[in-house]
C-alpha cells in the first residue's frame, strides 16, 4: 500500500493543489483552506473519500465550502440522510468519478512508481507528477483550439 495523496482539481482538469498524506488524514481542511487564498474567486464544491470523514473535519468543512460531498462514517441518522439526499449532495457526490480520474491521470505521469526513498523526494516526485499532468492538459486546450481555428478557417 502507498502513501495516499489528496488533490483538489478544478472543472477545467487542472490540478490547483495537492498533499501527500504521512500521518493526519485531516489535512483536508488545511488544503482548502490553501487553496481558496489561492484562489479566491472560485466557488468550491468539493467530494471526499470516506477516509477523510471525521465530525470536526466535517463541520470545518461545512463553513468553508458551499457544498461539502463528504459521506458519514457508520449508521446513517436521519439528518444525515437528509443531507446526502439534496440535491446539490448528490451532484457534488456524482463529481467524485472526476477526483478518481485524476488519480488516474496523475498514476499516468509516473507518481504510481515512485521509487524515492526520503519523504522529501517523494513530495518532489508528486509535485512533479502534478506539473506533468497540468502541462498535458494546457497542450490538449491548446490543440483542441488549434483544431478549432483550423476548422473554421476551412
Amino acid at each position: 500500500m502507498g502513501v495516499p495523496v489528496a488533490v483538489v482539481e478544478d472543472e477545467y482538469q487542472f490540478v490547483l493543489g495537492h498533499g501527500v498524506l504521512w500521518t493526519d488524514k485531516d489535512i483536508a481542511v488545511e488544503m482548502m483552506k490553501q487553496v481558496q487564498a489561492q484562489f479566491p474567486e472560485f466557488k468550491f464544491t468539493c467530494s471526499f473519500d470516506l477516509s477523510f470523514y471525521s465530525p470536526e473535519v466535517r463541520q470545518e468543512l461545512d463553513h468553508l465550502l458551499e457544498v461539502t460531498g463528504m459521506s458519514k462514517k457508520g449508521y446513517l441518522d436521519k439528518a444525515e440522510c437528509a443531507r446526502q439526499n439534496m440535491p446539490a449532495y448528490k451532484e457534488a457526490r456524482t463529481g467524485h468519478s472526476a477526483v478518481e480520474s485524476c488519480m488516474n491521470n496523475l498514476n499516468h505521469r509516473r507518481m504510481d512508481v515512485v521509487r524515492e526513498v526520503s519523504q522529501e523526494a517523494f513530495a518532489r516526485a508528486v509535485a512533479l507528477s502534478v506539473l506533468g499532468a497540468n502541462l498535458h492538459r494546457l497542450r490538449a486546450i491548446i490543440r483542441a483550439q488549434e483544431r478549432e481555428r483550423k476548422r473554421r478557417a476551412a
